[in-house]
């Protein structure tokens, strides 16, 4: 029975931290998360947008959510559209409205993966020209109040 106990209050410690560990694994992600959102909107609000401006690849490739994305969801049940973050950051007019204008037929593509059972991005649905749309809507709507 004293084995018994031992192995049980060993078995409680290692799960408190193993949960410590995960609490701390999953605040680093988001950390690390929120510094790349971070540093991708502030480039690209103080690009200079000139006729030969090539589209950062962001707005091009529709599996951008998987590719580089992924690696900042906090498990495989949190995703998370880094593409729609990243866009609801920027207010570099003279961007949005480039890529509004643009031909590219990369811009008008969804992502070609399919649906999961417990993974579903949020925004997948939409292309990267229709968020960059509902950005300027919105970039556009907090500025007519001033």
């Amino acid at each position: 029975m004293n084995k018994s106990l031992s192995f049980l209050i060993l078995l409680i410690v290692s799960n408190i931290g193993y949960s410590q560990e995960q609490k701390e694994h999953k605040k680093s992600i988001i950390e690390q998360r929120e510094e790349f959102i971070s540093k991708t909107a502030d480039s690209l609000n103080h690009i200079a947008v000139s006729e030969n401006f090539k589209i950062p690849n962001l707005f091009l490739n529709p599996e951008f959510d998987f590719e580089i994305g992924q690696k900042f969801w906090t498990s495989g049940h949190s995703a998370i559209s880094i593409r729609k973050l990243i866009i609801d950051k920027i207010n570099n007019m003279s961007l949005i409205d480039f890529i509004l204008q643009s031909k590219d037929k990369r811009l008008f593509k969804t992502t070609k993966q399919p649906e999961g059972l417990y993974l579903d991005i949020p925004f997948r649905k939409y292309s990267t020209f229709e968020i960059v749309k509902f950005r300027r809507e919105e970039v556009l709507n907090n500025h007519s109040g001033l």
